[in-house]
C-alpha cells in the first residue's frame, strides 16, 4: 500500500546580492501549529514559531501563548463557524469520536438503552 504524502511546505531558493536565501512557504491549512521534533541549526525542538506582520519569533523563544492558542483552535476547528465545523466533521469523522470522548464520564451510570426508546 502506498503512503499518501501531503506537501505542507515548499522551499524557494532566491539569489540576492550574490547570496542564496531560502524562503519557506507553508501552506495555510488546519494542520497547525508546526514544530520541529529535533533541534536543527540553532532552532529548538518543540518550540512553536510564528510571524506576525514583519516580526518573527526569536530562535531561542516560543511564540506568545495567545498565538499558540489561536493555532491550536484552528487545528481543532474551534474557531470555525458551525457550518465549517460540520463540513470538517464530515471530512474527518475521527474528530467526532474525539469530541464524544471528551464528554464521556466513567463514574456515571447510564440507564439501559430501552429507556430511551
Amino acid at each position: 500500500m502506498k503512503k499518501r504524502i501531503m506537501l505542507l511546505a515548499i522551499v524557494h531558493s532566491c539569489l540576492y546580492c550574490k547570496k542564496v536565501i531560502d524562503v519557506i512557504v507553508i501552506r495555510n491549512d488546519r494542520n497547525t501549529p508546526y514544530y520541529l521534533t529535533e533541534q536543527y541549526q540553532g532552532v529548538f525542538a518543540n518550540n512553536i514559531y510564528s510571524r506576525i506582520m514583519d516580526t518573527n519569533t526569536p530562535k531561542n523563544a516560543s511564540a506568545d501563548i495567545d498565538v499558540i492558542e489561536k493555532l491550536w483552535k484552528k487545528r481543532f476547528g474551534i474557531d470555525a463557524t458551525a457550518l465549517d465545523r460540520a463540513l470538517l466533521f464530515l471530512q474527518k469523522p475521527y474528530y467526532i469520536l474525539w469530541v464524544e470522548l471528551l464528554w464521556t464520564v466513567d463514574d456515571v451510570e447510564l440507564p439501559p438503552l430501552g429507556h430511551f426508546i
